[in-house]
């Protein structure tokens, strides 16, 4: 988790899956790869995927939320690319 004065970026868990799935709803948003017909399972597999990506040293997503308000504002996704980590793409919906 890191947390600032303005915003706090931590791991999602299953409780953002509804304030993700809305961001992910604005026209210019990243899709992550989720296409329709289903953008709640896909959204919540990519939840339960960051923590074992993590854990596995190929990712990172981060949920940023208003520090003040936990409110869900963002999400960010950075993934290994090669083995060394010399790329990395990095996907933002907001």
């Amino acid at each position: 988790m890191l947390t600032g004065k303005l915003v706090t970026l931590r791991e999602p868990i299953a409780a953002d899956l509804r304030p993700l799935i809305d961001l992910r709803s604005i026209a210019d948003a990243t899709s992550f790869g989720i296409e329709e017909p289903s953008p709640e399972l896909a959204m919540q597999q990519l939840i339960d995927r960051a923590s074992a990506d993590r854990q596995a040293g190929t990712a990172f997503t981060y949920v940023i939320t208003i520090s003040s308000t936990r409110a869900v504002v963002g999400l960010v996704q950075v993934r290994q690319i090669d083995l060394s980590w010399e790329s990395a793409e990095w996907d933002s919906p907001t």
